[in-house]
């Protein structure tokens, strides 16, 4: 989203004391929007349908944060007996195809049987009209409300361990690269860390830390399970 309109958001907000709804923003944008309020003199709120969420709405407003966003959730599924599962890259590429911009939309998180896609209120009804195939898959598509859904991203759960808890040999053991590897990637500006982008290989991680790679996928720093007999240490993490 450009500045301006982000600037414009925000003044409107502060000036009125109305809440003012931004379309999905990425984090890039996340953060241009924290800027914008900043300057204007307005607060934040983000929400993109769940926790975790990547791609949110932001609300700029003056005194009272909003209860609710105007945002939309749609489920997907498919004929698990007779169907291949479509991966993201099928279902981003499905729904980019109906020919609307891509900040109408939000996240696309698969589960273990089903997908949810969060959007516009009012272009859900177009994508569920309209949305009926993606990768090898006719899929069948309902609305539902956000807050009725337990989203559990389907993830890989991984045991492994490392010689410290700096980005790089996380991201090393998550996705079995190399250190090197890991340090280009995080210096090449395609990671970030709790949806801020991190150009710091040697930045210390945390329990609970999310790790977003373009091009790889995320990474959840899960849990820290002490130091192993040849004093390396034993991590979990989940991969998405």
């Amino acid at each position: 989203m450009e500045k301006d309109r982000l600037n414009d958001l925000a003044r409107r907000a502060a000036a009125s004391g109305q809440v003012c709804f931004t379309p999905f923003l990425d984090p890039a944008e996340c953060e241009e929007a924290e800027a914008a309020a900043k300057r204007a003199g307005a607060r934040t709120a983000f929400w993109g349908g769940y926790a975790d969420a990547e791609r949110r709405v932001c609300a700029f407003y003056d005194w009272e944060e909003p209860e609710e966003y105007p945002i939309a959730c749609l489920e997907i599924g498919w004929n698990q007996k007779f169907d291949k599962a479509p991966a993201h890259r099928d279902l981003l590429g499905a729904l980019m195809g109906l020919g609307f911009e891509r900040d109408r939309a939000g996240d696309i998180v698969l589960g273990r049987d089903r997908a949810w896609v969060f959007a516009s209120p009012e272009l859900a009804p177009y994508i569920q009209a309209n949305l009926t195939e993606a990768g090898r898959a006719h899929l069948k598509i309902s609305p539902v409300a956000p807050e009725d859904i337990a989203i559990e991203p389907e993830g890989t759960s991984i045991r492994e361990t490392v010689s410290s808890l700096r980005l790089d040999a996380i991201m090393a053991a998550g996705w079995d690269l190399s250190r090197s590897q890991a340090s280009e990637v995080i210096r090449s500006g395609r990671v970030r860390v709790n949806f801020r982008l991190c150009e710091k290989p040697d930045r210390e991680m945390a329990e609970g830390d999310l790790i977003s790679a373009r091009g790889l996928g995320r990474l959840r720093f899960e849990r820290d399970e002490g130091a192993t007999r040849k004093g390396r240490l034993a991590v979990r993490l989940s991969r998405y």
